[in-house]
């Protein structure tokens, strides 16, 4: 069996003898009442957040307004609602329809500030398949999970946005794989209705499909599925839409060519009495028509191909992603609410449960502050904003934030752990350093503070004028040492050449003025290069001819280990011969520390 939205033969067919056209929609929409619900007063409460769920149809636009957090078992108030009629000339591609929008979203909205704004994609252009995939790391599931559903369907990646969401992990033939419900909607209608609500003033935070809205009541703190899969069946004015949930998500969606217009078509057409004729749509279906009257019985062979499609659809579903666990129930909204006897015949057809859907019946986590739309045309269009409206980022699937998006996001979440964690390295860096210089300081301080103690004790205390009066003595007692060091110098460098000249050396003449200056001989060698203290030795070497180098060599290091020279030149050195005996006679420049 093939669950696609499309239009079968048969259904062409039947148009084509009926001589239905595009454009029986536009006329229809002139004639449907002109229902609105106005808004009602908004109960306070607090800072709690606000979500706004529009949905737009071609004859209406359904207008939803929660308060709460929205996070997972956080409870939501319905606190408005809005069935407003689209001006007959006015349609969504028309150049006024934002201003028109911008109107009924501001004057329902006025005086409670700003929402978050959810909207729907029609449900026409949804291609969802439930698909299982090999069990791949991470960044390879997008990639499998595109495949998968191009087998499924025609997939365009320059004209369809294409996302996914993990449903679990099954196994197959014993390898574990992934369950993934992999879906797509048109890019130009995304950003179409991007651009709308932009001009309109109201930027979107989502835009979601109606069986993810619908989903937003299956979850486990709304309607408390049973083991076995429900079905949520749309009865729209010329299609319906059939739903198949499991443990609370997605498993199957079917858009069929028949609705409410279907059902009542022949009734119309062979009945001859004028004042059913002339009823509405909604009219008849609200009417109270008898389960065996002959008005029903027009409409009998309708319902029996709608209701047969509904069943085949549960049938599928249970076989196919329920393990063949029967259907638990079928749950109809739409415009054959208030139509008892088709309830009644759709729940002659199965043996299981057939009821109308009530999103708040035994339903905690969402509470009123206004009453529930009565009428069927508005509970249509109410339902799936309702469930726009129950949306939130994390859980709810979302065109504006694909796996692209939360890819970029966790990417995000990761580069600013990164940065935060080294910011708080550096921070603890910064912390130690401030530590380690605080402790020192307080070491310092406590030294000065023990000083200050010990200078405290002191009699006289140190003051500027003691301080510059012992400098003064210290001045002076230098001055002095330095005087005694000057007059004394030479008897001290005499001494210190007497201790440390041997035998074998003969000094002949020792000049020096002790001034720190050079003599003139020692400006004209060119040997030194700054002024210093010195002293000029001339002395005679007399050993055997061999050991004079050597001697006089060891002489001069003797000098220069003294503490009182400093560097030691030797100016120049001659040999000489004296009555047959071999002298080396030297001059040397020696400096006086």
């Amino acid at each position: 069996m093939s669950y696609n939205g499309g239009v079968n033969s048969t259904e062409k067919l039947l148009d084509t003898i009926r001589g239905k056209g595009a454009g029986d929609e536009k006329k229809e929409k002139s004639r449907l009442p002109k229902v609105s619900q106005q808004p009602l007063p908004m109960k306070r409460g607090g800072k709690k957040a606000l979500t706004m769920g529009v949905f737009i149809e071609h004859s209406h636009v359904s207008l939803v307004l929660t308060r709460g957090a929205g996070g997972s078992g956080d409870t939501k108030d319905l606190v408005k609602w809005a069935y407003v009629p689209v001006p007959d000339e006015l349609d969504m591609e028309h150049e006024r329809f934002a201003s028109f929008l911008k109107s009924t979203i501001g004057d329902f909205l006025a005086g409670h500030g700003k929402a978050a704004v959810w909207t729907l994609i029609n449900s026409k252009n949804l291609k969802l398949r439930n698909i299982v995939i090999p069990d791949l790391p991470p960044s390879k599931l997008p990639n499998a999970a595109f495949w998968g559903l191009k087998k499924e369907v025609d997939l365009d990646p320059d004209n369809d946005i294409f996302d996914f969401h993990i449903l679990g992990s099954v196994q197959s033939n014993g390898v574990k794989k992934k369950n993934v419900i992999a879906f797509s909607g048109l890019k130009n209608e995304i950003k179409m209705l991007t651009q709308l609500f932009s001009k309109a003033g109201y930027p979107l935070a989502g835009i979601t499909a109606a069986p993810f809205a619908l989903q937003n009541f299956m979850g486990s703190d709304r309607l408390k599925p049973e083991a076995g899969p429900e079905i949520l069946v749309n009865v729209a004015r010329y299609h319906t839409e059939i739903t198949c949930f499991h443990r609370s998500k997605v498993q199957l969606v079917r858009s069929i060519r028949t609705g409410s217009h279907s059902l009542v078509e022949e009734l119309l057409d062979t009945s001859s009495d004028p004042e059913v004729k002339s009823w509405d749509i909604l009219e008849i279906l609200s009417s109270s028509l008898g389960r065996e009257s002959s008005l029903f019985a027009a409409m009998e062979p309708s319902a029996e191909r709608l209701v047969g499609k509904v069943l085949r659809s549960g049938d599928y579903c249970s076989n196919n992603y329920a393990s063949n666990e029967p259907v638990h129930q079928y749950l109809f909204f739409g415009e054959t609410d208030n139509c008892q006897p088709f309830m009644a015949y759709a729940a002659d057809q199965t043996q299981t449960e057939v009821k109308r859907f009530n999103p708040f019946e035994k339903n905690p986590g969402l509470t009123l502050s206004t009453r529930f739309p009565e009428g069927a045309g508005e509970r249509t269009g109410i339902i799936p904003a309702l469930g726009a409206a129950l949306s939130t980022r994390t859980e709810t699937p979302n065109f504006l934030n694909t796996y692209v998006q939360r890819d970029n996001q966790a990417k995000y979440r990761k580069m600013n752990a990164i940065i935060l964690g080294l910011c708080l390295i550096t921070l603890l860096g910064f912390g130690g350093c401030w530590w380690w210089q605080d402790s020192v300081y307080q070491a310092e301080l406590a030294e000065k503070n023990q000083i200050d103690a010990r200078i405290a004790k002191y009699v006289p205390k140190v003051s500027e004028e003691t301080l510059n009066e012992t400098l003064k003595q210290a001045g002076e007692r230098s001055q002095a040492i330095k005087a005694y060091a000057s007059d004394y110098l030479p008897l001290a460098v005499i001494n210190e050449l007497c201790s440390l000249t041997p035998d074998v050396i003969s000094l002949v003449s020792l000049e020096s003025d002790f001034k720190q200056e050079l003599p003139d001989s020692v400006k004209k060698s060119g040997k030194a290069n700054k002024a210093r203290r010195s002293v000029l030795l001339t002395g005679i070497v007399r050993v055997d001819y061999t050991a004079l180098e050597s001697t006089l060599t060891g002489y001069v290091i003797t000098l220069g280990d003294s503490p009182v020279f400093g560097e030691i030149m030797l100016l120049n050195k001659t040999l000489e011969s004296i009555e047959e005996e071999n002298l080396l006679k030297f001059t040397a420049d020696m400096e006086i520390l």
